[in-house]
């Protein structure tokens, strides 16, 4: 602790005195303090001693109003508050320039971004309110140059406005999430194809190839064993029956037409594998993890996992002498299993 400390907290504590409620909590004035204070024991006057606890420097509310007036209406004090606390540098930071940043993204790219939606994004990604503009255009702009004629500088920057970390990423990082995917699964995943999942699904920009391997690799796996099932309607057979011959180009054009499966967990597709084998039926990537966890709770005998927590102690799995093993003791234990691996999410073990 410095002895800054003291004006920083003071400083933050202003804001809930201008007549708008609690803008800060007291949680949020702590966690921003204990920032501001060790970013503040790199400044050169700190170091040698110059800065003093009065300094200008620490006018946190002029600063942020100044800021808010500024961009008023399309932000206002309590969101750019809960921004800086994330990003508590915004607090020492000059409003002109932050301004003149802001303004001169939307400038380069407009009409294709308002000031409005581009504010919102920095809400999201608080580090935009303050890096260089023009290495924000030079990301953009260089992912659309390097993906040409298939991907648009409208549709880029729709997607960037929906994941907001793009308008900060590597091109060359991006471009190679992009094209490594496709080239491990061609000739079935074409690049416009998968280009046009990513505008529906933006996180698939940014992740590991690795990662949408692995899922995609998982989801062919599930359906070579008859697990999964896509495209079909009408009520399914019971049974669960290999089907290794399936037509593979078939489920790429499901699955961009579907992006969002592409970004399920690992875990979500373990649960319909678990709830396919438990019911002996073909699943699908359709139902909500939601539908899918109460449906294995009442198969497992619990109607409602999230009211009450699951009461199942190991003391209960383990059978008492010349005690039969029932099928509750065995999806008591399934259950248990499936919570602690995470599996089901919305189930809770009582605490012991």
């Amino acid at each position: 602790m410095s002895k800054y400390l003291p004006r920083i907290i003071a400083e933050l504590e202003k804001f809930n005195s201008l007549g708008a409620g609690e803008l800060l909590s007291r949680e949020q004035i702590t966690k921003a303090a204990a920032k501001l204070d060790s970013y503040a024991s790199f400044l050169p006057s700190v170091r040698d001693g110059s800065l003093k606890e009065d300094s200008a420097l620490f006018n946190f509310t002029s600063k942020v109003v100044e800021l808010v007036t500024r961009f008023s209406p399309d932000l206002t004090l309590k969101d750019y508050l809960d921004a800086a606390v994330e990003c508590p540098s915004l607090f020492y930071r000059s409003p002109g320039k932050i301004v003149k940043n802001i303004r001169e993204v939307v400038k380069r790219f407009a009409p294709d971004l308002t000031l409005k939606d581009y504010l919102d994004a920095a809400l999201d990604q608080p580090q935009l309110f303050y890096q260089s503009p023009g290495r924000i255009v030079k990301n953009i702009r260089e992912v659309v140059k390097r993906f040409a004629p298939d991907l648009t500088l409208k549709d880029y920057l729709d997607a960037a406005l929906g994941e907001a970390s793009l308008f900060s990423q590597s091109p060359g990082r991006i471009v190679k999430n992009i094209r490594e995917v496709v080239k491990r699964f061609a000739p079935d995943l074409t690049l416009k194809d998968y280009l046009g999942a990513a505008l529906g699904e933006a996180s698939l920009f940014s992740q590991s190839p690795d990662t949408i391997c692995g899922h995609i690799n998982y989801i062919i796996n599930l359906c070579e064993r008859g697990i999964i099932e896509f495209g079909k309607r009408g009520r399914k057979k019971p049974g669960i029956r290999e089907n290794t011959d399936f037509d593979r180009e078939k489920l790429f054009k499901y699955l961009c037409d579907n992006p969002h499966f592409l970004a399920f967990s690992d875990d979500n597709l373990q649960l319909r594998e678990v709830y396919a084998i438990k019911k002996n039926m073909p699943t699908s990537l359709n139902p909500s993890r939601k539908k899918l966890e109460k449906e294995m709770g009442e198969m497992l005998g619990r109607n409602n996992l999230s009211m009450f927590p699951v009461d199942i102690s190991p003391a209960r799995l383990v059978r008492r002498e010349g005690e039969p093993f029932t099928k509750e003791m065995a999806d008591n234990m399934m259950l248990r299993a499936l919570i602690r691996a995470g599996i089901i999410k919305s189930g809770k073990l009582a605490e012991r």
